[in-house]
């Protein structure tokens, strides 16, 4: 029996966007524009919960939309920041940040 000490979690950051194909964030990216426009917004700010390494925040990113990420795995956020993003620590489902901003639109594909 192999015991893993730590959290697996973290060691998984290290080769989560290798195993994660592009198309996913892409199909994603495209889905969550299509709900936008349905509802007729083009957010000044957006929040993507659980955001891992950043893959589909980045994409945001790339198309000028201003977005952050929150997630609860620091490894996984030291990845995200090496793709420009700003970051947060914490758990989606209880977080408070020291920081005066609002989000017009939050999002998880979790």
């Amino acid at each position: 029996m192999i015991m893993l000490t730590g959290n697996p979690y973290e060691k998984f950051a290290e080769v989560y966007d290798s195993i994660m194909p592009d198309k996913f964030y892409e199909d994603y990216y495209k889905f969550i524009i299509e709900i936008l426009k349905k509802l007729e917004l083009k957010p000044a700010s957006i929040l993507e919960l659980a955001c891992g390494t950043g893959k589909l925040a980045k994409i945001f990113l790339d198309e000028d939309y201003n977005i952050e990420g929150l997630d609860l795995s620091q490894s996984m956020l030291s990845i995200a920041k090496k793709k420009g993003l700003k970051v947060y620590q914490g758990n989606m489902v209880n977080f408070k940040l020291n920081k005066n901003t609002t989000w017009y639109f939050a999002f998880s594909i979790r």
